[in-house]
C-alpha cells in the first residue's frame, strides 16, 4: 500500500504520558487549541509558516514529481541545512533538528555533510521521525491557518491561496540566496561560507516593513481579505497579549496572560460552533478548569508523600485516606459551609497562592509537607465556588467531555455537589479516593495496557498501595509562549513591551 503524505491528524491532544497522573488534561487542552489555533506547544517560529509553504512551491516548481519518497528527499534536506542555518552566525532558539546541527557544526571542517543525516533510514538523522518538521509538527497547525492543503491527485501537500502569497513574499526577502540555497539543497554539503551567505533565512531575519512581515502578522491578527473560521479567536488572542503588554511596559509572560485574564468578570461572546469569537471568559474557563487539575494533582502528591513516610511505603487504601484527610484540618461542617467560607476569606486571587504553593512543592523526590493538601483542598473550594458563576458555560464546552474518560469543572462539580451536605472532611475523603487515587490507578492501568507504558506512581502489591515515585505538578501550557514569541517574530513585541510597529496595531484596531 502506497503511502501518502497529507495534513495530519497530529494533535497534542489526548497524548497520555506520565507527565499527566490522572489524564485530565484534554479537554484543557481542547478549550485553548479553539482559542489558539494554527499555533501548538512545539511550533516554535513564525518563519516556518513561511518558509515551509515557499519549500513547497520550490519542490513543484524545480522537480514536480509526485512520488513521495523524491518530495522527502528534497523535502528533509530543505530542513536539515535550515537548521544548520539556524545555529551558525548566532544561535537561534526554536530550530528544529538544533541538536545534530549544532554538533555536525562542532566538528568543524571545510565542508558540513548534511544529506547523510537527511536520509529517512540514516542511522544518525538531524531529526528521527521521517515526516521530518514540516508533517510532524507544522503541516496540521499551517492547514490551520489555510497556508496548506492536501493534493487531490497526488500525496504531496501543495500550498494553498494565502500560502502562495506568502511563499512570494519569503523568496522576494531571500531573493538574492534563493539560488544558492536550491543549489546547496541539491548537492546535500554546505560549506562555512555558504551558511554564511545564506544567514538571511535565519528565523530571525524577517525584514522590517517586508511584504513578508506584513503577510505573518496579517496571519497573526487578521488582515488577509477571504478570513477563515480559525482566524476570529487567534486573532483576539495576539491582540489580548499586545493589550497585556501595553499595560505592564514589558513582554508578557504566559502566567501574566494566564493570570491577568482569569481576573475579569466579562460576559462571554456569543459561541458559535463554526466561528467561536475569543472572549476573556473562554481563557477564564479554561485556567479555572486547569487549576482544578492542579487541586487534584496536589491531593495525590501528598498522598504519595505520605505513603513514603511509611515504614514500608505501603498502606491499605482505607487507612492513606484515613492519614491524609487527617491531616488537612477541615472544619466540621459540611463542605457546601466549608467552600462558601474559604471562597469569602481567600483573598483576590487567593487562587494563585494555593497554586504556588502546589507548584513549589517537592517533585520526583522532594518531601511533600501536610501544606501542599491544605493548599490543594482550599484551592478546589475557591475554584468550585467560581465555576458557579461560570456555571452555564462549564456545561457547554464541558458537555462533550463528560463520559467516565475525561474529567472537566463539569463532571467534579457535579459529583462534589451531590456530596456538599456532607462532612467537608468526608467530601475530601471522597474525592482522595474515586476521584483522585482510583482515577490515577485507572489511568495507568489504561497506559499500561494501550501503550505498555509503565506510569504507575504507587501500584497495588498484596492489597496494599505501595509507593513507587511521586511527580512535579504543573499548570498546563496553553500555546502562549509560542504566541509571545510569534508576536517577537513579527516585530510586534520585545523585551520592553510594544514595539513602535505593535503599537500602530494595537491603535489601529
Amino acid at each position: 500500500m502506497t503511502e501518502t503524505l497529507h495534513l495530519p491528524e497530529w494533535t497534542e491532544i489526548g497524548q497520555d504520558t506520565g507527565l499527566d497522573p490522572l489524564a485530565m488534561v484534554r479537554p484543557t487542552e481542547a478549550l485553548y487549541q479553539r482559542l489558539v489555533p494554527g499555533i501548538s506547544t512545539i511550533t516554535l517560529r513564525l518563519r516556518y509558516y513561511a518558509f515551509f509553504p515557499w519549500m513547497l512551491e520550490q519542490y513543484a516548481r524545480t522537480i514536480g514529481h509526485t512520488s513521495l519518497e523524491k518530495f522527502r528527499v528534497f523535502q528533509r534536506r530543505a530542513e536539515a541545512l535550515y537548521a544548520l542555518i539556524g545555529v551558525s552566525n548566532g544561535y537561534e532558539n526554536g530550530i528544529t533538528g538544533a541538536n545534530w546541527a549544532s554538533r555536525t557544526l562542532s566538528e568543524g571542517g571545510e565542508a558540513f555533510n548534511f544529506a547523510d543525516a537527511a536520509a529517512p533510514d540514516a542511522e544518525i538523522r538531524y531529526l528521527k521521525n521521517k515526516a521530518g518538521a514540516y508533517g510532524a509538527i507544522y503541516a496540521g497547525q499551517m492547514g490551520e491557518m489555510g497556508l496548506v492543503r492536501a493534493a487531490e491527485d497526488h500525496p504531496i501537500d501543495i500550498a494553498d491561496e494565502r500560502g502562495r502569497e506568502i511563499a512570494k513574499a519569503f523568496s522576494e526577502s531571500v531573493r538574492d540566496q534563493e539560488p544558492l540555497f536550491l543549489k546547496v539543497v541539491e548537492r546535500g554539503t554546505v560549506t562555512p561560507e555558504e551558511l554564511e551567505q545564506l544567514s538571511v533565512f535565519k528565523p530571525s531575519a524577517i525584514s522590517n516593513g517586508s511584504d513578508e512581515q506584513k503577510l505573518l502578522r496579517a496571519l497573526l491578527l487578521g488582515g488577509f481579505e477571504k478570513a477563515l473560521a480559525t482566524d476570529g479567536a487567534r486573532n483576539q488572542t495576539m491582540r489580548q497579549l499586545l493589550e497585556l503588554a501595553d499595560q505592564l511596559g514589558r513582554r508578557p509572560r504566559p502566567e501574566d496572560a494566564k493570570w491577568a485574564w482569569y481576573d475579569t468578570q466579562s460576559e462571554p461572546g456569543v459561541l458559535e460552533a463554526d466561528a467561536e469569537p475569543l472572549s476573556l471568559a473562554l481563557w477564564r474557563l479554561y485556567h479555572t478548569n486547569d487549576l482544578l487539575r492542579l487541586a487534584y494533582e496536589g491531593m495525590l502528591k501528598r498522598a504519595l508523600g505520605v505513603l513514603a513516610l511509611m515504614p514500608r511505603r505501603a498502606l491499605t487504601l482505607t487507612s492513606l485516606i484515613e492519614e491524609v484527610v487527617a491531616e488537612s484540618e477541615l472544619p466540621e461542617t459540611s463542605w457546601a459551609e466549608f467552600q462558601s467560607e474559604t471562597t469569602q476569606l481567600a483573598s483576590d486571587l487567593g487562587e494563585r497562592e494555593f497554586e504556588e504553593a502546589i507548584s513549589r512543592s517537592g517533585g520526583h523526590d522532594g518531601v511533600i509537607q501536610p501544606d501542599t493538601l491544605r493548599a490543594a483542598v482550599r484551592l478546589l473550594a475557591v475554584v468550585l465556588s467560581r465555576a458557579e458563576e461560570q456555571s452555564e458555560l462549564v456545561e457547554h464546552e464541558f458537555e462533550p467531555y463528560g463520559s467516565t474518560h475525561f474529567r472537566s469543572l463539569a463532571t467534579e462539580k457535579r459529583f462534589i455537589d451531590d456530596r456538599a451536605t456532607a462532612p467537608a472532611a468526608e467530601v475530601l475523603a471522597s474525592v482522595l479516593k474515586e476521584r483522585v487515587i482510583k482515577r490515577h490507578l485507572w489511568v495507568a492501568a489504561r497506559k499500561l495496557r494501550t501503550q505498555r507504558a509503565y506510569t504507575y506512581l504507587a501500584d497495588v502489591t498484596d492489597g496494599e498501595l505501595r509507593f513507587r515515585s511521586s511527580f512535579a505538578a504543573t499548570l498546563s501550557n496553553p500555546r502562549l509562549e509560542q504566541s509571545l514569541t510569534f508576536l517577537t517574530d513579527a516585530g510586534l513585541l520585545d523585551a520592553d513591551g510594544l514595539t513602535p510597529g505593535g503599537r500602530e496595531t494595537l491603535a489601529s484596531a
